[in-house]
């Protein structure tokens, strides 16, 4: 409540900690051959009007108190854990520091096209620092807490602190509109030239999938914000190999010619109108084809269906 009403945006209040240094921050403005003096700092808004450091300077200092926790799980689900680590410091060290660790994981699978060899990570590069930013710039930093991110076989999460914002909804935001949280932070990144413009990043995230026929999730959450990336190669390997049933599996196994139901029946010891449902459904998921001879359906493993070994 004292949030809705006290006119004041987290950001933009002043440091609790004055006691602040800015190496990174300082490193990162002079990479992109950015003044970072006092005036620049004040012009940002690290410095008030009153001559203090604002929430903005702390987020922005080695004394950032808040963190971003990553985790590498075996399989699809938080059973398994393989790596775990957290990152602190400023929030330019942790976006850093978070990128390079998921790249040591970010397996690239490579093919040949005629003499040229193609990369194809399982998380494009684009993807990764998006939702990334998008996290740590737009997360509610009246929230104590980290922003998580988990790694799965088939996918990578990001979530962050505080909901959409009022009045954007997930279609809203993959059409581009925006409404910053954080706007003096975002206004830093922008001025180094790490995002575009506002807005941008989650429909450059769709629009990355959207080559490969692929829509990431954004599950609705109370208090937060999650986005699932997909992993490409397990996505695509799981769509050119469709997971079959025992008795799928055996039909696709058995049958190198044409068939009728009652093959497929007696090969699977189940009933005639047993075996002709189970075709149908075959046939709609797109893993055998048909014609009729007569009465008949006879049916055929589709030629282009690539199935698990």
């Amino acid at each position: 409540m004292i949030r809705e009403n006290d006119g004041e945006k987290f950001i933009e209040a002043l440091s609790l900690n004055q006691e602040l240094t800015f190496e990174y921050a300082a490193r990162v403005f002079a990479d992109k051959d950015i003044a970072f003096g006092e005036t620049q700092q004040t012009s940002l808004g690290l410095i008030r009007a009153d001559g203090r450091y604002s929430n903005l300077a702390l987020i922005m200092s080695e004394q950032c108190p808040y963190s971003v926790k990553a985790a590498i799980f075996g399989g699809v689900t938080k059973e398994i854990f393989k790596d775990r680590k957290e990152f602190t410091g400023s929030v330019f060290q942790q976006v850093d520091e978070v990128l390079a660790y998921l790249n040591v994981y970010n397996k690239v699978a490579s093919t040949f096209e005629g003499a040229y060899r193609v990369d194809s990570p399982d998380y494009p590069e684009i993807v990764l620092r998006e939702a990334l930013l998008n996290a740590i710039i737009h997360r509610d930093y009246y929230i104590e807490g980290s922003v998580l991110v988990s790694m799965f076989d088939d996918r990578l999460e990001i979530m962050s602190l505080g909901g959409i914002m009022p009045g954007v909804t997930r279609e809203l935001m993959q059409a581009g509109v925006s409404v910053p949280r954080n706007e003096k932070l975002a206004a830093v990144f922008h001025r180094l030239r790490l995002i575009e413009a506002y807005g941008t990043g989650i429909p450059r995230i769709f629009e990355t999938y959207a080559k490969f026929g692929i829509v990431p999730a954004i599950p609705i959450t109370n208090g937060g914000f999650l986005i699932s990336l997909p992993n490409l190669s397990y996505a695509l390997q799981t769509a050119a190999k469709p997971c079959l049933t025992a008795n799928e599996q055996k039909i696709t196994d058995y049958f190198k010619s044409e068939f009728i139901k009652q093959e497929a029946a007696e090969l699977l010891g189940i009933s005639v109108s047993g075996a002709y449902k189970l075709l149908q459904r075959m046939t709609e998921r797109g893993l055998l084809s048909y014609h009729k001879a007569g009465k008949e359906m006879v049916y055929y493993v589709s030629s282009h269906i690539k199935f698990n070994q």
